[in-house]
Formats: structure tokens, C-alpha cells, sequence
């Protein structure tokens, strides 16, 4: 049995402008060939590389019904 939900994350790096929206358009699109459907997406914006060069990721919450 599948679980309802699945967290995937996409991270983008140290001193990255934008998230990769093709990257989260494929895993979006993987997941709904496995019957999950994209419920949330959150932005998680941590100083690891530094404080003037963040760390970007996105968080991508997916449910199965």
C-alpha cells in the first residue's frame, strides 16, 4: 500500500536566483502518474553558504486519494 502522502524536495543551491520550474514541473508530473496530486509547494530559504548567499529549496507536499 502506497502512503498518502510524499514530500519530495528540490534543492537549488548555494547563491541561486530561481527554483527550477521545469525540475518541479517533471516531478509533479511523476508523481501524478503514481496517482499523487501536487497539494503545497513551500520555500525554505536557509543561510548554510553564508548570510549574504542563501540556500534555496522547495518543498513539494503531495496527497494520493
Amino acid at each position: 500500500m502506497d502512503p498518502r502522502y510524499q514530500v519530495l524536495t528540490v534543492d537549488v543551491g548555494c547563491c541561486s536566483g530561481a527554483l527550477p520550474t521545469k525540475r518541479i514541473a517533471d516531478l509533479s508530473n511523476q508523481m501524478a502518474e503514481k496517482g499523487y496530486r501536487l497539494q503545497n509547494i513551500f520555500v525554505d530559504i536557509r543561510p548554510q553558504c553564508g548570510p549574504f548567499c542563501p540556500k534555496r529549496c522547495a518543498i513539494l507536499v503531495f496527497t494520493k486519494e
